[in-house]
């Protein structure tokens, strides 16, 4: 009797399938990090990674559309720009960067939305921009340091880049913070420079922006909080990606995480575009 050889063809993979994967590895990876990361190790893929991206980016771009809505302005030649002048007024703050303005009454400043719809194509591309080198900065530091440990690099960019789950998560929540939390300042009046300049006017706004946050103690203390949550979690997704990717031992992979946490901050503070 001859015996009859049968040979199995590997499943295919749908690019339904690889969807449906991506999207459960972008959820398990903040709640279950350390197993997910197990199989991300085995089955790498960049789907997810792109994912995280565009969500990341898209809730950047509406929250700077919800957050424009507080803001009015209007230029003038600009004074010292380091120290603002700040005060309040009628449930209203200014941050001007020249103290020798007079300020215009309300109805005649424009609205702070005009700015958005202007730099619509320069928000979408920068914030694009800085998301991807957030993604290949974190990707080097852990790439240096688990090649000097003798570790694995097998899957780790898409790792690092499921590691994005961590701000998903953030940016959903202190989005939802300072627009439904209960305002003590309703609006924002803030100097520009008289030439627009796309990086000048984000850079300034988004000063204001932090300012306005700063000075409503409640609000500020909750998100302060709560990013302090996320940086803890964050260390844990890291912790959890050297083990499971980079094989290193538990000791090891701590160190790593928070190496890796301490100089990409650093690093992005030097040059905020990383």
């Amino acid at each position: 009797m001859s015996e009859e050889i049968v040979y199995l063809a590997p499943e295919k993979i749908t690019p339904s399938k690889l969807f449906a994967r991506a999207f459960k590895r972008i959820f398990m990876v903040i709640i279950s990090p350390f197993s997910t990361y197990e199989e991300i190790s085995t089955s790498p893929e960049i789907i997810g990674p792109l994912v995280l991206v565009f969500i990341n980016v898209l809730l950047t771009v509406i929250d700077r559309f919800f957050l424009h809505n507080y803001v009015t302005y209007f230029r003038v030649e600009l004074g010292e720009t380091i120290r603002p002048y700040v005060f309040v007024k009628d449930s209203v703050i200014y941050v001007l960067f020249n103290r020798n303005v007079t300020v215009p009454s309300l109805e005649n400043l424009k609205d702070g939305i005009s700015l958005f719809y202007q730099y619509f194509a320069w928000i979408i591309g920068f914030y694009a921009l800085d998301f991807f080198a957030r993604l290949m900065l974190t990707y080097f530091i852990a790439f240096i340091i688990i090649s000097l440990l003798k570790g694995s690099i097998h899957g780790l960019f898409s790792g690092v880049g499921y590691s994005l789950s961590v701000y998903m998560v953030q940016s959903i929540v202190v989005m939802l913070l300072k627009h439904c939390f209960p305002k003590e300042l309703t609006k924002i009046v803030v100097t520009l420079p008289l030439k627009p300049n796309f990086l000048n006017d984000e850079v300034i706004v988004t000063r204001a922006i932090n300012i306005w946050i700063a000075s409503q103690k409640s609000l500020a203390l909750t998100i302060s909080a709560f990013n302090w949550f996320i940086l803890l979690w964050q260390l844990v997704v890291l912790t959890a990606l050297f083990i499971g990717i980079g094989r290193l031992s538990t000791i090891k992979a701590i160190i790593s995480a928070i190496v890796t946490s301490l100089l990409v901050a650093f690093i992005r503070t030097m040059i905020p575009i990383l």
